[in-house]
């Protein structure tokens, strides 16, 4: 469970929930001061008297998402296998380069032969 709530009735006689996601460290309540209740708002953030977030509160968030946004949630080992192998870590940060090898292949040897046969005879399909 990611939630330890709490209700309560205030000295007003107004019903109050409150509720702590301890996985994201965060305070929600909501009340029902007319009998129904108010949507959940967040109590450990600064906000302004109209109820929206202070800018500081909003510039935190917003360099946060920017300085995560490009990474990936949890860091990635790519690895080639099959006729060509190599290997490179990845999380997202940065570009990444990997060096691939060609594994023998069988055919590769033929193939090139050929390939420089088509080159001599001048029939290898035209100029590049």
């Amino acid at each position: 469970m990611y939630y330890y709530g709490l209700h309560f009735v205030g000295s007003d006689k107004v019903p109050v929930q409150v509720r702590v996601h301890t996985q994201k460290t965060e305070i929600w309540a909501r009340s029902a001061p007319n009998g129904e209740w108010t949507p959940w708002r967040r109590l450990d953030v600064i906000r302004n008297a109209d109820g929206t977030l202070a800018e500081q509160v909003s510039e935190a968030t917003h360099a946060k998402d920017a300085d995560t946004a490009g990474r990936l949630r949890k860091p990635a080992l790519l690895t080639f296998t099959g006729d060509v192998s190599g290997k490179v870590s990845i999380d997202g940060s940065a570009d990444v380069q990997v060096s691939l090898s060609v594994v023998s292949v069988p055919q590769l040897a033929a193939l090139e032969s050929r390939i420089a046969a088509l080159e001599r005879s001048g029939s290898y399909g035209g100029d590049y």
